[in-house]
């Protein structure tokens, strides 16, 4: 009796052991797990010791698209590939370890290729994953750092290590997704260039820095000017103008952005009713909104408001949204955006082809505009394949009903072809470039009395 009770303790104090090191999902070493060993390896290793973070891509469009149970399915076929592909690999093995949710981390030998092992994991994902039912798309972000072995390291260190993988892994994220980032010096200094840009971000609304350019859209058929695309700018009393290449990036991360947004959907519908009044013809205005809008904030009320101060027409708002504004909560955004289009506000798919699931958007999301990336355009009329590819566009969007706006046009002769191959509206350059709301206005009334001359004489 007695002995079965020592046996009874030592098994149940290997259980409380094991539990304590391991994640109960996935069965693998866990966050604490991952500080133990780090330190040791630290300690004892002869050369470098690679860390890396590993972010499950689409997590949370997984979790909306079936639930918290898709997602720990997900995470465990995403780690049962990922622990093939390591068993596949020679000595000595990295070991892998689940933090939480979709955050894996690893740690490794060092090689004469630090991205190599990194590199197969990623491509181990090429192929989608069977969870629960479901096909999956999933790839990873992932960060890496290196430590220098043969040296103890006590907690800030390890964290210290720990920052600037999520450094390297972020900025993985950032490029896209499905990225291998290394952290270096450069990188440390974009984010410290980043943190004190967004201190001095935040206050710029209440300095009145930001301010909005329009840029002039034409309808080709008619040559009236139908609209604009609201542009915020930043002019920073002893920065002096900051690209919004930036700031907005910025923005978007830390969460500003949807602060900045309300306000440009304010001023933008202030302006664009005046304009109305001015010219007395009715002009749109279109205004960029991001996923973070989308997905943080009650866009419909901020619309709204805007609408109901400026007195401008629903008719004559236009919101332009990219593929990625969709990523992660499909069936939330497309609701916000029937709602929008009930309310009588068009919504155009910005930078269209560039995305890799443009069509499928397009069956999920309602859409009246699809806005013909510059990147088809530069090489108008010139290049074959381009004209090609914006014939297809353009045909494409004729067939679902859609109307279509070339942006980045530059000369005329991108004019005319665009002219001759059907499209609808054009935006860039050869046009106007992006102006003040009063310099707009101006802009407008000489537009009108030079259309006019044109079609008297």
């Amino acid at each position: 009796m007695f002995l079965e009770d020592i046996t009874e303790r030592k098994l149940a104090l290997q259980k409380l052991e094991y539990l304590a090191f391991h994640d109960e999902l996935t069965g693998l070493p866990n966050r604490a797990a991952f500080y133990r060993d780090l330190h040791e390896q630290a300690a004892t290793a002869a050369g470098l010791v690679q860390i890396a973070l590993l972010k499950i891509n689409h997590f949370q469009e997984v979790i909306n698209r079936g639930g918290h149970s898709l997602g720990d399915a997900s995470v465990r076929a995403v780690v049962a590939r990922l622990a093939a592909k390591i068993l596949a690999t020679p000595e000595p093995r990295p070991t892998l370890y689940r933090f939480d949710g979709n955050l894996l981390g690893m740690i490794y030998a060092d090689d004469s290729d630090k991205l190599r092992i990194p590199g197969a994991l990623s491509a181990s994902l090429h192929e989608p994953c069977h969870a629960a039912g479901h096909e999956l798309y999933l790839s990873l972000s992932i960060g890496i750092t290196e430590l220098t072995g043969n040296t103890g390291m006590n907690g800030h260190e390890v964290e210290e290590a720990l920052r600037r993988a999520d450094l390297a892994m972020n900025q993985a994220k950032q490029l896209g997704g499905n990225g291998i980032v290394a952290f270096d010096r450069d990188l440390e200094l974009r984010h410290q260039y980043r943190q004190a840009m967004k201190r001095v971000l935040e206050s710029a609304l209440a300095r009145s820095e930001l301010y909005l350019c329009y840029q002039p859209q034409m309808q080709l058929e008619s040559g009236i000017i139908a609209g604009a695309e609201a542009l915020v700018r930043w002019r920073h009393g002893e920065l002096g103008q900051v690209s919004p290449a930036d700031f907005i990036p910025v923005a978007e991360d830390d969460g500003l952005i949807v602060e900045i947004g309300a306000w440009i959907m304010v001023q933008a519908c202030r302006d664009c009713a005046q304009w109305s009044r001015h010219s007395g013809q009715p002009v749109g205005v279109s205004v960029n909104v991001s996923a973070r809008q989308m997905l943080h904030s009650n866009l419909l009320l901020t619309v709204e408001r805007a609408l109901n101060e400026s007195g401008l027409p629903p008719s004559l708002l236009e919101l332009e949204i990219t593929e990625s504004v969709a990523i992660g909560a499909l069936e939330s955004v497309a609701s916000q955006l029937e709602a929008l289009v009930y309310m009588g506000i068009s919504i155009s798919l910005d930078d269209f082809g560039t995305g890799y699931s443009s069509l499928s958007y397009l069956n999920q999301v309602p859409v009246n505009k699809l806005k013909i990336d510059q990147s088809f355009i530069k090489g108008l009329p010139q290049d074959d394949v381009q004209v090609s590819s914006v014939k297809a566009i353009i045909g494409l969007a004729r067939n679902l009903g859609l109307g279509t706006v070339a942006e980045g046009i530059e000369t005329k002769a991108q004019s005319d072809c665009l002219a001759a191959l059907g499209c609808d509206t054009i935006q860039g350059y050869w046009l106007g470039e992006p102006m003040a709301d009063v310099p707009f206005k101006e802009f407008l009334s000489s537009r009108r009395v030079a259309l006019v001359r044109d079609k008297i004489s």
